[in-house]
């Protein structure tokens, strides 16, 4: 719950809804590209995740000192996705609650 408020907190709800809108667009283009609905709801969420720097792990190669980033994975079982995007709606609704 934690990532979801930095999330809501580092990313507008216009950059959501236009990566959410590509990602449905990209579906209905060529559905060959996702093996599932599972799959594209996963793949959904990484998306909207990697919006926000607050979705990363960061660190220095040990060898040339270059800085790497890796994204933090979340639990591979799709209650975890739909139960992501739901708090992504909750978080985002209060948002907008708030600024009212």
């Amino acid at each position: 719950m934690k990532e979801l408020v930095r999330l809501a907190a580092t990313v507008s709800g216009r950059e959501v809804a236009i990566t959410t809108i590509a990602m449905y667009l990209l579906q209905a283009h060529d559905r060959r590209l996702f093996k599932n609905e599972v799959g594209f709801r996963s793949q959904l969420v990484r998306r909207v995740r990697t919006l926000s720097t607050t979705s990363f792990s960061h660190w220095s190669g040990a060898s040339d000192g270059r800085e790497r980033r890796a994204i933090k994975e979340l639990e591979p079982s799709g209650f975890a996705v739909t139960r992501f995007r739901i708090s992504l709606r909750y978080c985002f609704y209060e948002k907008a609650r708030q600024a009212t």
